[in-house]
This record gives C-alpha cells, sequence and structure tokens, in this order.
C-alpha cells in the first residue's frame, strides 16, 4: 500500500477527503499496527495514536474535523457592561465611543463599545458623499426657480493692498 502523504492530504494537495483519509488510516492500523500505518501514511506515531483513540471512543463519527475555536471568550465584556454602555448611549446619543469611556467611565475599550452599539443598533451608517449630493439634488429640484437666494461672501480685510483704503475711503468690508 502507497497512499499519498498525510500531511499533503490534509493541506489540500492531494485529492480526497479528510473524513475518508483519516478512516483509512484507522483501519489499516487496526490490521497492520501503529507504526506500520505511520510508515504508509507518512504520518507520526502519534497522528496514528490520535486517530486510533477517536475511532475506538466514538467510532467513525469522531474522525470528523472538530471545531478549534475555543470554548468560551476569556475576555468578553460582561451583560452588565454591555446595558450600561446601552443605558449611556441611550443618555447621550450624540456621543461616540470614546467620548462614552471617559464620560461615563466604562471598562469595555472603544472598539468593544462600538461594536457593541453596532449590534444593537445603535449607530447610523456613514452616509457616503454621493448619496449626500443625490439627496440635496432631489431638495433643490424641487424648488421653485428664482425663489431661493444663495450669496457666497468674502471678507476682504484680510487683503493688504486693500485694507489702508477701505479704512481711509470706507469702502466695503466684503464683497
Amino acid at each position: 500500500m502507497n497512499p499519498p502523504g498525510y500531511r499533503s492530504m490534509l493541506r489540500g494537495k492531494v485529492e480526497g477527503s479528510r473524513f475518508e483519509l483519516r478512516l483509512e488510516l484507522v483501519r489499516y492500523a487496526q490490521e497492520h499496527g501503529i507504526w506500520e500505518a505511520a510508515r504508509a501514511f507518512r504520518a507520526s506515531r502519534n497522528t496514528v495514536r490520535l486517530w486510533l483513540r477517536r475511532y475506538e471512543a466514538g467510532g467513525a463519527g469522531a474522525l470528523v474535523e472538530r471545531s478549534r475555536a475555543p470554548k468560551r471568550i476569556v475576555h468578553k465584556t460582561s451583560r452588565l457592561e454591555e446595558e450600561r454602555i446601552v443605558a449611556a448611549r441611550r443618555l447621550v446619543p450624540c456621543f461616540g465611543p470614546r467620548r462614552l469611556k471617559e464620560a461615563f467611565g466604562l471598562e469595555a475599550g472603544k472598539n468593544a463599545i462600538g461594536r457593541i452599539l453596532k449590534e444593537r443598533g445603535l449607530t447610523r451608517r456613514k452616509r457616503k458623499k454621493r448619496e449626500k449630493q443625490r439627496d440635496l439634488r432631489g431638495v433643490k429640484a424641487a424648488w421653485r426657480s428664482l425663489t431661493r437666494l444663495q450669496m457666497d461672501v468674502k471678507y476682504l480685510r484680510d487683503i493688504a493692498a486693500y485694507w489702508p483704503q477701505m479704512e481711509a475711503l470706507g469702502l466695503p468690508r466684503y464683497e
């Protein structure tokens, strides 16, 4: 028997599923022994023992890939702290995560506060520039022509050559 190496199979370089490979490895180890299975599958003896023990303890279902995620998150924000964050935001809806943390002495970090506010739907999505422009166009289109007056003002007192004449002759201070 000359199957592909166990490590290359797990890395996806060889076709086939991991479950089938493990099942084949375990059956070969039961017939020929751990040393021979390790040599044939080019895996360590500890790997062969691991899958053999799992198979004996739980059958074929134990050979399925297990989650490597931690069972619990040690640094997760407590429920009480989350409620304090939400209450603070409802008191002052205009404060962001950093200001909430400073003003109310919250223990969670600003990123955690921001995440909690977003999860609870207490934030608004920032509108993009094009969206704002489109909305303004709609408002302006609803106006009747020549009913609104727009004026830009330029103050002239910061022009050095104009300043003495403006003061002496009483010229306008803005245009």
